[in-house]
């Protein structure tokens, strides 16, 4: 079964770098059914720290470091405290809470379509604030297993920044908080040292995903960008609906 997974999670690689996926609502679920939930949660933190630090490198020419600096600190800030609270977190709340960003990251993003991209791009001092409440938010998520990244995600988005730019900063302050959560549940052993080797073996698997990836993105118009950008958010906005009417 372990081998399926781990030939799941390379095509899952390759999608993710081309348009970020809601990972938590699809990982989890799928690795509960050969270990715990608190195993597969670590196991996806690993997964994630790993194929997000070769999106960074492979997408490095796209990274929006200013977002980064904006986004980072408070990022781990949330992710320490989200690992850390996990297993006491009202789910359906955070869920119904996350649904709450991403719809009105996707209400921003279409009305953001019809404006120059120069425009859409700008980060006012204003903004910055809000940029680091995304942070704090998305890194709480994060840490705590759940869909964090959508939140992020969608801010960027609704920014008007490309498919590659987003998959470069979200990916570099997912890098962050996945460390941070490692750390963490390293500390509270969590962590199954004869898992490794699976990691081990995953990591040229992705290497090759992610530079089929981008490959793709870059054979992509600004238009079909943007359809698969919104098309995406309004996946995300269905798959929240679904986890909170369940």
């Amino acid at each position: 079964m372990i081998f399926i997974i781990l030939a799941v999670l390379t095509l899952m690689a390759i999608l993710n770098a081309v348009i970020p996926l809601p990972g938590f609502s699809f990982f989890i679920p799928l690795l509960s059914t050969v270990m715990s939930t608190q195993g597969a949660l670590t196991f996806a933190t690993i997964y994630f720290l790993i194929s997000s630090s070769i999106i960074v490198f492979v997408f490095r020419k796209y990274l929006r470091k200013d977002l980064v600096i904006l986004l980072l600190p408070t990022s781990i800030v949330g992710a320490l405290v989200g690992s850390f609270f996990s297993a006491s977190l009202n789910e359906k709340l955070l869920t119904a809470v996350i649904f709450v960003f991403v719809v009105y990251f996707l209400i921003k993003k279409i009305r953001a379509l019809g404006k120059p991209t120069t425009e859409a791009r700008k980060t006012s001092k204003r903004e910055r604030h809000t940029v680091a409440f995304v942070g704090i938010v998305s890194g709480f998520f994060q840490g705590g297993g759940l869909g964090g990244g959508d939140v992020r995600n969608g801010f960027l988005y609704a920014k008007g920044l490309t498919i590659q730019e987003v998959r470069a900063t979200t990916a570099a302050v997912g890098v962050g908080n996945f460390l941070m959560a490692t750390i963490t549940r390293g500390a509270t052993g969590h962590i199954v040292i004869e898992q490794l080797w699976v990691f081990a073996a995953m990591i040229p698997l992705l290497v090759g995903a992610t530079y089929v990836a981008r490959h793709i993105t870059t054979k992509l118009n600004p238009r079909i960008q943007n359809g698969i950008v919104v098309g995406l958010m309004v996946v995300a906005v269905g798959l929240l609906i679904i986890k909170l009417v369940q």
